[in-house]
């Protein structure tokens, strides 16, 4: 559900809109965490949250809003996001991460087969290369990677240190597509980064004193 309404909604509002609202589902998995987890949300997390919050919207600046439905989607991808991160978190605590992946995209995969029989149209070589592309790193390794560190680290923590994410790719452009960001986007990778920092300061101090 989360990637098919993201997908939906790239089609319909602008990628900055789009990227700004799934990353509102750290809010949400902060909000339930404690109750679906027992986990609790600190002041430096929140804090963290809503820093990494402000660096997003400085970095993605996003557009128009793109209509309803285009809200909607967004909405339904976030909470879908945030939902499958709880569950997931939930799961890893008795089921091994490779277990969690593999029954993860077997599961989309056979929801999500019906959908090639709509558009039968075969993608061309390119197509074919970017999508296996998409498939083996960008979605098995990553979420492989994903659920590893989730398994160790609290839910909130995790959610915070997405915001990386946005930053990772204005720095791609910067570097492989001799994209320029403006002062404003490099502030807001700033504080993200900022934000990511002392989340991560906080859960290693934390473990250190379970440790202890």
């Amino acid at each position: 559900m989360h990637w098919l309404t993201f997908v939906m909604a790239l089609q319909r509002v602008p990628i900055g809109t789009v990227l700004l609202g799934i990353y509102l589902a750290p809010l949400a998995i902060a909000g339930l965490a404690h109750c679906t987890l027992q986990e609790r949300v600190t002041r430096g997390q929140l804090a963290s949250l809503a820093l990494a919050l402000v660096g997003s919207v400085f970095v993605l600046q996003p557009g128009q809003a793109g209509g309803l439905d285009g809200l909607t989607l967004i909405a339904v991808s976030a909470l879908a996001y945030a939902g499958s991160t709880l569950a997931s978190k939930k799961t890893l605590s008795t089921v091994p991460t490779v277990q969690v992946a593999t029954v993860q995209l077997a599961v989309t995969a056979v929801l999500l087969m019906p959908w090639l029989t709509i558009h039968p149209k075969l993608p061309s070589r390119v197509d074919v290369l970017v999508i296996t592309s998409l498939g083996l790193v960008y979605s098995a390794l990553a979420l492989l990677a994903y659920l590893a560190f989730l398994r160790r680290l609290p839910v909130t923590t995790a959610g915070i240190l997405l915001y990386l994410e946005p930053v990772s790719a204005l720095v791609a452009g910067w570097i492989f597509l001799g994209e320029h960001p403006a002062p404003l986007t490099w502030l807001g990778a700033c504080l993200v980064l900022v934000a990511g920092t002392m989340v991560s300061k906080e859960s290693v101090s934390n473990t250190k004193a379970e440790a202890g």
